[in-house]
């Protein structure tokens, strides 16, 4: 794991990866899921959606600048965190209103 939300955050940040050809069972996140591709490529479906490909397109890698990579793959799994968390709370605000008479913070 990679980052993990402080309470009543349900955001978690990880690193998954797959052998080529890999499959996974159809499956659900309560709150929604960000995929960030930082390697390779591959198929994703939304519930009754068509597929996407999904990968990384070789004009944004500079093989002379490894570190300009780095530091996109990092700007980019802080950008996916914020706008989870931003999601999460969204989505919590939506369902249980009444949260920021708590004091709760970013409610």
């Amino acid at each position: 794991m990679i980052a993990r939300g402080e309470e009543p955050s349900r955001i978690r940040v990880n690193t998954v990866r797959f052998s080529p050809r890999a499959r996974t069972a159809w499956h659900a996140h309560a709150v929604g899921q960000t995929l960030h591709v930082t390697e390779g490529r591959g198929l994703v479906q939304t519930r009754g959606g068509e597929l996407v490909e999904i990968r990384i397109d070789p004009r944004a890698i500079d093989p002379d600048d490894p570190e300009l990579l780095a530091d996109m793959v990092l700007a980019a799994a802080n950008e996916a965190l914020r706008t989870a968390q931003s999601n999460v709370e969204a989505k919590i605000r939506a369902q249980m209103p009444d949260l920021g008479a708590l004091g709760l913070p970013g409610f």
